[in-house]
């Protein structure tokens, strides 16, 4: 695979958001693209919606995010889902996601865990 997958995660800010996002920070085959959050974290960037009243981090995934994911616009679910990429295996799945009554699942391979 030479090209990078652009991926969106929902939930960003939450203790499960946050493990994906660490994972999919060091998987090789996938960028991270866009985040998705509660209304209250809407319109933050990632790095403000997961700093507390105090200023402290509430980043709780193994390691520290990149500077690069900190600064991405947090969206909400929304938002997100109606965003189109420039790729059609993205244009795929989204219309995948959104017509099934089920959402799928996705397994990312313990081989690209550190």
């Amino acid at each position: 695979m030479t090209e990078r997958l652009r991926t969106g995660v929902l939930g960003a800010t939450g203790l499960a958001g946050q493990q994906v996002l660490a994972a999919l920070e060091r998987h090789p085959w996938f960028t991270v693209t866009a985040v998705g959050a509660s209304e209250k974290s809407t319109g933050k960037s990632l790095g403000d919606a997961l700093r507390d009243e105090s200023g402290a981090s509430r980043w709780f995934a193994e390691g520290r995010p990149d500077a690069s994911l900190l600064s991405l616009p947090c969206l909400n679910d929304a938002q997100l889902l109606a965003q189109r990429s420039r790729t059609n295996g993205s244009r795929a799945l989204l219309s995948g996601f959104r017509s099934s009554a089920r959402p799928r699942r996705f397994a990312m391979s313990p081989t690209f865990r550190s």
